[in-house]
């Protein structure tokens, strides 16, 4: 049942970790580019939330978007490319009443302007993508499967169908810090609407080590300076959630051949870590969340991510 979707792009974030020893650091930096790679296989797992292949970039801004621009307030734009799957946990039977989680895939392009200060980060967004066939989750995840010859082989029968997606997402985060700033911890606020999500969620973050401020930090996704990070991290959090896609199928003229009716109510715990070599990055994180319908259980994943910023 292990599976190995990795991508090939993300070894080559590994070769440039060679050429980092010798590379002198900058005092700042506008850009970054990462690559994660997400899956179950690490705890020999493979059902719902089954591989995640996503590449980003982000850069910082220097003019005013949307907000405006201070010697406070600095405005960050981000972009993430991605291509997510989503299986039963009898992914090899093709019989849908052996089901507890439909067949998803998910392609989409997320796009993100922060604007955040020493304390606080304030974040919106839209998703948008295709799901069914056109995200070409399942040709992936067959091809993977196939080529390694791996004894179980996912059907991908009744997935929910092709259609166009996108959600308006926001974010706030407030941080508290001790007063040698080896400890901190942070309130995140974040919600989605859309055709994909609707949900509301709140977590709370505490994070140790050596760790930039909450706007100068990879943890949350912000372009670092020069100061090297080397920390933990474990959150936990709730997310109320009022409909989800991949579960129930379309809000309007739904078509989906298999569906399920959701839990309006996740609980979710993470623990990660990231550490610097030189102007690369690399973050390991660990998710867990509560069953998301009244047939699955929960469910873990772990995320790798390679970042490296110039």
């Amino acid at each position: 049942m292990i599976k190995r979707n990795t991508p090939i792009f993300i070894y080559f974030f590994f070769l440039t970790t060679i050429t980092s020893f010798a590379q002198k650091e900058k005092k700042t930096h506008k850009h970054l580019i990462a690559a994660t790679y997400e899956n179950d296989v690490f705890i020999l797992e493979d059902r719902y939330y089954s591989f995640g292949n996503l590449i980003d970039y982000r850069r910082v801004l220097e003019s005013d978007f949307i907000f405006k621009n201070t010697k406070e307030d600095q405005l960050q734009l981000n972009f993430t490319l991605g291509q997510k799957g989503f299986t039963p946990d009898e992914f090899e039977q093709s019989d849908v009443s052996l089901y507890d989680y439909p067949y998803a895939g998910w392609l989409f392009l997320d796009s993100e302007i922060t604007k955040s200060n020493q304390k606080r980060i304030f974040a919106i967004g839209i998703e948008a993508g295709l799901t069914g066939p056109a995200s070409f989750a399942d040709v992936i995840q067959e091809l993977i499967h196939e080529v390694f010859n791996f004894e179980n082989q996912p059907t991908w029968v009744a997935q929910i169908p092709t259609a166009l997606l996108a959600d308006f997402k926001s974010r706030y985060s407030f941080e508290f810090s001790s007063k040698k700033e080896h400890s901190f911890l942070t309130i995140i606020s974040s919600g989605a609407v859309g055709l994909k999500d609707v949900f509301l969620e709140e977590e709370a973050l505490f994070s140790f080590g050596k760790r930039n401020p909450i706007n100068k930090t990879t943890l949350f996704n912000n372009i670092p300076n020069s100061k090297r990070e080397f920390y933990g991290y474990i959150g936990a959090g709730y997310r109320y959630v009022a409909y989800n896609h991949f579960i129930e199928g379309a809000i309007f003229n739904n078509n989906a051949p298999f569906t399920l009716g959701i839990k309006n109510h996740l609980f979710k715990l993470r623990v990660g870590t990231s550490f610097q070599i030189g102007s690369q990055i690399i973050k390991l994180e660990h998710y867990y969340n509560t069953a998301e319908n009244n047939l699955s259980k929960s469910h873990q994943y772990t995320s790798i991510s390679i970042e490296r910023f110039f």
